[in-house]
């Protein structure tokens, strides 16, 4: 069994790539996207407009992209487990 961290793309970092190394975490599934940009964080939980943001101008991985992530979490001692979620605008 792998232990592993989902993080969001805006939480792709190097403080959480630490925490999840502290945490025990070898591995990373990676959300990548864009589901809080353009969310208004005044907005309860609940809310009828509460959403997951504007995903409009996501834009579709290339290999540069992914390759550039993998190579991040790796240099930060982790491994990508996943890559979840495609965007709804795919």
């Amino acid at each position: 069994m792998k232990i592993g961290l989902g993080l969001y793309r805006e939480s792709l970092t190097q403080d959480n790539f630490r925490f999840a190394r502290q945490a025990g975490a070898t591995h990373i599934v990676a959300h990548l996207t864009k589901y809080f940009r353009g969310r208004d964080p005044s907005l309860s939980a609940g809310s009828e407009k509460e959403g997951w943001g504007d995903c409009s101008t996501d834009e579709l991985w290339d290999y540069a992209d992914l390759a550039g992530l993998v190579k991040t979490v790796r240099d930060n001692g982790l491994e990508i487990a996943a890559i979840e979620n495609f965007s709804p605008r795919f």
